[in-house]
């Protein structure tokens, strides 16, 4: 992609006035600008490349960006994590822990179980103590409904997957009924289908 300065819209507004290349094109390509209604912003458009002119001060900044369409996963993720932008209450937080003794007895766990084939990882004693903690704090385990507050009595957590595609979160569902080891080879299961390609909606609510 190559940014053009211009000092005025008047310099972007001739049919040859400038040309840019894009990566979905190997030669440059001739800009066919237009003025916006509110005379801020221009819009133009070569074959496959969106080009957008707008104001920066008193000078124009022309950018290009390309368009493909969405995969199958992003729509259905965009969907979920709008409604949950709305609907349920967001809290961040940072402490920090001394974990010093729990890995320890992580790494012995997996030692004494070897022949079991699920493989705890730290993610899995993280998921128990988020359902710990939805338990003594069940506000942050709610969501609206109009002026209604519904308190979940049931603990369903999410964990980020990475995949070709981007991120992806599949739920460990009923978390607070599964032991460390069921914990650990059902987000192993969750993974490799996230991996694959193959999770469905009910993998991701």
């Amino acid at each position: 992609m190559r940014l053009a300065r211009c000092t005025d819209l008047t310099d972007c507004t001739g049919a040859n006035a400038w040309t840019m290349s894009s990566s979905n094109t190997t030669q440059p390509s001739p800009v066919s600008v237009a003025r916006g209604v509110d005379g801020s912003m221009v819009v133009a458009a070569t074959q496959g490349t969106d080009i957008r002119i707008v104001h920066c001060g008193s000078t124009l900044i022309c950018t290009a960006s390309d368009t493909k369409p969405l995969s199958r996963i992003k729509k259905l993720s965009g969907a979920n994590l709008h409604r949950n932008w709305v609907m349920i209450p967001h809290v961040t937080n940072h402490e920090d822990a001394d974990i010093t003794d729990l890995e320890a007895f992580r790494v012995q766990l997996n030692k004494e179980n070897e022949k079991s084939g699920a493989k705890v990882t730290m993610l899995a004693f993280l998921i128990k103590a988020c359902v710990a903690a939805l338990k003594k704090f069940p506000d942050f385990n709610s969501s609206l409904d109009g002026e209604s507050q519904v308190l979940k009595n049931y603990f369903h957590i999410g964990f980020a997957a990475d995949t070709p595609n981007g991120l992806v979160v599949p739920v460990i569902r009923d978390a607070d009924k599964k032991g460390l080891f069921a914990i650990a080879k059902e987000m192993g299961d969750l993974a490799a289908k996230a991996r694959d390609g193959k999770l469905g909606p009910a993998d991701m609510t």
